[in-house]
């Protein structure tokens, strides 16, 4: 009885301090996890359709916050490492599915608004291309890949660089614990110089993100 009694004071006083508007610096450690919807442009593109794929990150964000009666506003950064997918199939055969994927850089800015135990972030940066691969899989079962670092992918891209906009909303858990939902869109500045297949490279993104904020 005694240990519940301790348990439930513990979450009040978590719950409690959410509630409150707060002033000073944070940190927060994400983990997203979700689904990139590769979007190509060009003349080459009509051959192919977007698919989804699997993406995820490790990001680090720190901040300060300004507090307002029961609200905070924060400006943060958006630091860390991502790992997008541009995927896509093939329009007259859909069961054949390709797609690039970029280990990345991520620098980036997102101010958030806290209501009570609700975090709003809208933000923007770049994501610059450490190494990467493209991957193909025909319907016969045939499959090709190929590997690119940071020389290669200036070698094989025109304008290597990802900016994005980003939407997040978290929900701040008792012992700094934050889950929430995310929505972005990758810009389409980087392009292929493959002759036999010239186009940029977008995707709209959509997925979970886990965390912690101190």
């Amino acid at each position: 009885m005694k240990k519940l009694i301790i348990i439930t004071s513990l979450i009040i006083i978590s719950v409690s301090g959410n509630l409150m508007a707060k002033t000073g610096f944070s940190l927060g450690l994400i983990v997203p996890l979700g689904a990139s919807f590769g979007i190509y442009s060009g003349n080459d593109a009509q051959h192919i359709k977007s698919d989804a794929g699997f993406e995820f990150g490790i990001h680090v964000q720190p901040a300060y916050f300004f507090g307002f009666d029961m609200l905070s506003f924060g400006l943060g950064l958006d630091l860390g490492y991502n790992r997008d997918v541009f995927a896509f199939k093939a329009a007259i055969d859909e069961k054949s599915r390709g797609g690039l994927t970029f280990d990345s850089l991520m620098i980036g800015i997102l101010p958030r608004l806290d209501i009570a135990f609700i975090s709003i972030g809208v933000g923007a940066g770049i994501k610059i291309p450490l190494a990467g691969s493209s991957y193909f899989r025909e319907s016969d079962g045939g499959y090709t890949s190929q590997g690119y670092d940071f020389k290669k992918i200036g070698e094989n891209f025109k304008n290597p660089y990802i900016p994005y906009v980003k939407a997040v909303v978290d929900f701040l858990l008792p012992f700094n614990l934050i889950v929430g939902v995310y929505a972005s869109y990758n810009i389409p500045l980087v392009e292929t110089k493959n002759p036999t297949f010239h186009a940029k490279l977008s995707s709209f993104d959509l997925g979970a993100e886990i965390g912690l904020r101190f």
